[in-house]
């Protein structure tokens, strides 16, 4: 089955499959595949400080957390590298800070979402707000704008990484 939710379901807080359903399950009101490897869809009424992604997903759908509000969200170690490419998977989202631990193909450095070499940022949490931006050394390219790191009017000072070669703010 396909699922996709990209619409503004504001008071949802959870999901229900019918038992009988051989395409989609749900744990803790969260959308998924039958297996549990894909993340469909996360209510966008269902607020909470803390959700940790089942480690059985390998990848989360476009737009599964629209317009979702989760302090911090765990991601598993189980994730794979094309299962999240960057922030727009997180569309309209209000996140704080990301985590995952052991994956080989992601890291998190306070709240933010790199490559595992730490030299391309994936995802800043939309709800993650500094004055003093910094970034991992081993970054090598910068190009954002206000959409991919949303807190960019509060920055006072701005350090550019040590094996920085390429820095680029664009409008959005």
């Amino acid at each position: 089955g396909i699922a996709s939710v990209r619409s503004r379901v504001a008071n949802l807080k959870e999901y229900l499959v019918d038992e009988d359903n051989h395409s989609f399950s749900v744990k803790d009101g969260v959308l998924f595949n039958a297996d549990q490897t894909m993340l469909y869809a996360y209510p966008q009424g269902k607020v909470v400080n803390r959700y940790t992604i089942p480690e059985t997903v390998k990848e989360i759908a476009y737009g599964a957390f629209h317009s979702a509000t989760i302090d911090t969200l765990v991601l598993p170690s189980s994730l794979e590298v094309n299962g999240i490419t960057n922030y727009d998977y997180f569309k309209n989202c209000k996140i704080k800070a990301i985590e995952i631990k052991n994956n080989p193909y992601f890291e998190t450095v306070d709240g933010v979402l790199y490559n595992k070499a730490k030299d391309e940022l994936v995802y800043w949490p939309s709800e993650k707000v500094v004055t003093n931006l910094t970034f991992p050394s081993t970054l090598t390219s910068m190009s954002f704008n206000s959409y991919s790191i949303p807190c960019l009017e509060q920055v006072t000072t701005l350090t550019i990484p040590r094996d920085c070669e390429d820095f680029l703010i664009y409008e959005d």
